[in-house]
């Protein structure tokens, strides 16, 4: 272990490593969806590491569904902002009581810090900190380069473990499958089939692939393909996109689109029924790398490197032209053309997606 590996107090804490055995373990990541999944693997490291330890888990009620039945959490928490302070009291109070040894902060969010300083964790791990967040913890891991949940596993190289290449993992049950395929069937969706996800839809307008591409692009593939059919996912009050996007492809047959909003846990049943994924860079793609799904992802401002599963299972697209504006990380388009995405046409995505899913030359 270097010695940018560990904060200010490193050498009682080194100490106590040498012996570290902790019986109970506390995991804080309080959103979003996609970076919940994107920490399961760290979940089964500190697993491996500590079969012993009991891990909870402190996420937002939103994120919960991600870590149902997974085996290596033993209790989450909830982080419910409708209950006001006095959820937050309890909260707190539940968890101070847990006596945990060890804690895992991948944020570094105020709510967290407070549950980092409550729990009176002895060991109390993150990454490395701004000099104001120095005195919520006494070990830090440098994130390691690459993959997110590398990145994040890097954090956890004090304990003396890393990331093996482990994916993340969302355990779905055989009821959750079932109710996936039935409810496919009942749309139309035959065995011969090939089912895409699709996932056109993003509140960042920088990682957002137009939506008249999405619908030439499905109707390109409808043309020359006709076994596929799309399955369009959306969020709260995103119906009405995928609805354009459809109304716009003259293949409305060859898309499904649910009459209401499913759960989470329901799409990610579909997600796991289906034979590959095609879609904007948001949580979906972790779903998909999580159920073992291929995935096709159109990349705009942000780069691929941090969130493609690296796996010839999981591809990506990103505007390739020489000179073209990429990877700004931005928010928003400072140049106004949004050319990282609209230099991406459904043509060119065309051949590699055909390339990706059916291995066409």
């Amino acid at each position: 272990m270097t010695s940018r590996a560990v904060c200010c107090r490193s050498h009682p804490i080194m100490q106590l490593l040498s012996e570290f055995s902790p019986r109970k373990i506390l995991v804080c990541q309080q959103h979003q969806i996609g970076d919940v999944v994107l920490s399961t693997p760290c979940v089964r490291i500190l697993h491996n590491r500590f079969p012993r330890a009991v891990i909870h888990f402190l996420t937002e009620k939103k994120c919960t569904p991600v870590l149902e039945n997974n085996p290596y959490v033993d209790k989450v928490w909830v982080i419910d902002k409708e209950k006001g302070l006095a959820g937050m009291f309890s909260l707190y109070s539940g968890i101070r009581k847990q006596k945990f040894d060890l804690v895992v902060d991948f944020q570094q969010l105020m709510r967290l810090k407070l549950a980092v300083v409550l729990c009176g964790a002895p060991v109390r791990l993150s990454y490395v900190p701004k000099w104001y967040n120095r005195i919520f913890y006494n070990l830090c891991g440098q994130e390691a380069v690459g993959y997110a949940a590398k990145a994040k596993a890097g954090v956890l190289s004090p304990l003396g473990v890393e990331w093996d290449g482990l994916a993340p993992e969302v355990y779905i049950t055989s009821k959750e499958k079932e109710w996936a395929k039935r409810y496919l069937a009942e749309r139309g969706l035959c065995d011969d089939d090939f089912l895409v996800t699709v996932d056109a839809t993003h509140r960042r307008i920088t990682r957002k692939w137009p939506a008249e591409y999405y619908a030439r692009l499905i109707r390109l593939v409808s043309e020359k393909h006709p076994h596929v059919k799309f399955l369009m996912l959306y969020g709260p009050g995103e119906k009405k996109t995928v609805e354009d996007i459809v109304g716009k492809t003259e293949k409305s047959f060859r898309c499904i689109v649910s009459e209401k909003q499913t759960s989470l846990r329901q799409m990610i049943a579909l997600l796991d029924r289906a034979d590959g994924h095609f879609g904007n860079c948001s949580a979906p793609r972790h779903f998909a790398a999580a159920v073992g799904t291929r995935s096709l992802i159109i990349h705009g401002s942000n780069k691929p490197k941090g969130w493609t599963f690296p796996s010839e299972d999981h591809g990506f697209i990103r505007n390739s032209a020489p000179g073209a504006c990429v990877a700004c990380n931005r928010s928003d388009c400072r140049q106004g053309t949004l050319e990282c995405l609209y230099g991406i046409t459904p043509e060119i995505v065309y051949e590699r997606f055909k390339e990706f899913f059916f291995r066409e030359g």
